[in-house]
């Protein structure tokens, strides 16, 4: 997909175009000297029309060697305007002899099925979401692998080896999760205490259309301490607290920071679990945070603190996508009845 809409928003909105034309090149950038000519792309609804158009070429590969490929694509709009380079990986591999990794995935808490995003390295795929099975024909190597579902927590292997013409199988149980804390700054607020300058903006967004900021409007000013910080919670009981969110900040680095705190008691005290400085670049960025010190914590609270000194200010930090969340208790029995098993039941007649 080539998108018009796509930009870094932090310095503001800019005005959108069609999209007109698209191109991309194979293994050699366009600016090197030896370049080939552009493959050129089409529209697959068959015009360019739009400011967002999936695109699609035929690429003859019976030349190209087995293994990665890169592809630098662009588009441009109907203001005449190119966009940057983006790039992407073309995988070919002989299905003769390519090993298979396959599995299922099911959730611990009731063994059903879940609809799961499998990731194997640079690949992924969605596993069926009756099944829950997943298969997946990849280049010989060895794979990190991730499976991820909603309301459930994700679940790694590492350094599984896939040998030519193997097949093998890595099932996943994922640990339901519990929701304490919702907000992508679209709907009605959790109750957050957001200490000025802190406040929701459209300038930039991991989810349109709003982010929380300390800085709405322009740079964050010098000697700032505020926070936005979450109202008590009753995590009474919780095992595996984390706090999952987005973000991107421009803090000067070694005096200004962004600081995610915790506390266990209403707020009487805090402790620091991690800091931010510098520059994350215009992409967000995801951090899942595991806060084992506010497990079972009844009187809970996280903030997200901006601290300046005097002298260098900047765009600032920019949140979005927050969740708290607990591992789901497991249920004292559970059967779905997919496995064929009746020992654990006792029926009487009929």
């Amino acid at each position: 997909t080539v998108d018009d809409t796509r930009y870094s928003n932090l310095n503001g909105t800019e005005s959108t175009h069609s999209i007109v034309a698209a191109e991309a090149y194979l293994d050699t950038p366009p600016w090197a000297e030896n370049a080939l000519a552009p493959l050129l792309l089409t529209a697959t609804d068959g015009a360019f029309d739009e400011t967002s158009e999936a695109v699609s070429v035929a690429i003859a590969t019976g030349e190209l060697a087995p293994g990665r490929h890169l592809i630098y694509v662009r588009a441009q709009d109907s203001s005449g305007d190119w966009g940057p380079f983006s790039g992407a990986s073309l995988w070919l591999y002989d299905p003769a002899t390519a090993p298979t990794i396959q599995g299922r995935v099911r959730s611990s808490g009731s063994g059903t099925p879940v609809a799961a995003t499998v990731t194997v390295g640079a690949f992924s795929i969605a596993g069926d979401p009756t099944s829950g099975v997943y298969s997946l024909r990849v280049p010989e190597g060895t794979y990190d692998l991730a499976a991820a579902a909603p309301a459930h927590r994700a679940a790694t292997v590492a350094a599984v080896v896939a040998p030519a013409l193997a097949t093998i199988t890595q099932d996943f149980l994922l640990q339901p999760h519990t929701i304490h804390l919702v907000d992508s700054g679209e709907g009605a607020s959790p109750g957050w205490t957001a200490q000025s300058p802190w406040a929701l903006t459209t300038e930039a967004a991991a989810s349109p259309v709003h982010s929380w900021t300390e800085s709405p409007g322009g740079l964050y000013g010098n000697n700032v301490d505020s926070a936005l910080t979450s109202p008590v919670l009753d995590l009474a009981g919780t095992t595996g607290v984390d706090l999952f969110f987005r973000h991107v900040y421009d803090l000067e680095g070694g005096y200004d920071y962004g600081l995610v705190e915790i506390s266990t008691n209403a707020g009487g005290t805090w402790t620091e679990v991690v800091r931010y400085e510098g520059l994350s670049s215009d992409a967000w960025r995801p951090v899942d945070l595991p806060l084992p010190a506010l497990d079972g914590a009844p009187q809970a609270r996280i903030r997200f603190r901006l601290t300046t000194d005097e002298g260098v200010v900047k765009d600032g930090w920019h949140v979005d996508d927050i969740e708290l969340r607990s591992l789901a208790p497991h249920p004292l029995f559970a059967d779905a009845f997919e496995s064929g098993g009746t020992t654990h039941w006792s029926a009487l007649a009929p």
